[in-house]
């Protein structure tokens, strides 16, 4: 399913995850090479799924996004950030899992400290062990000017 992105980081980013799809759902995380992804590096999440997505665990935040959004995330869960942005992360990550397909979201930080800062996000499902299941996913977010 291609998603028509204005923004081009995120569309160059969305284009690279098509072709190493191919003909797949979707790829493996296994597919990218760490300098592949240089352009997106500072603004690219890495997550891992937990139990089905009961939870997700930050493989990497990006430098960017941990100034972005006040929270250093890497090797931590989901569930111990303040409730007001776990509930929105949990949704949005969680209908990816369940959707398999990539999504753009464009909205307001939910951050009650940060809720001037609006954010454009490309989530894009990856496989790990087996193409059954959404297992991790890229989250990259740019601020929206």
């Amino acid at each position: 399913m291609t998603l028509v992105i204005e923004h081009p980081k995120l569309s160059a980013l969305q284009a690279l995850w098509e072709a190493k799809r191919g003909a797949r759902e979707f790829p493996s995380r296994a597919d990218f090479d760490v300098l592949e992804l240089t352009a997106w590096m500072g603004n690219l999440t890495i997550l891992e799924v937990v139990d089905g997505g009961a939870d997700f665990r930050f493989r990497l935040h990006g430098t960017n996004i941990v100034n972005l959004y006040g929270h250093e995330m890497t090797g931590k869960l989901a569930s111990t950030l303040p409730l007001p942005v776990a509930k929105v992360i949990f949704e949005e990550f969680g209908t990816l899992v369940h959707r398999r397909a990539p999504m753009l979201i464009q909205r307001g930080h939910v951050s009650p400290h940060r809720d001037f800062t609006k954010v454009i996000k490309l989530l894009l499902p990856l496989y790990v062990d087996d193409e059954t299941s959404v297992q991790q996913l890229f989250s990259c977010s740019y601020p929206v000017r």
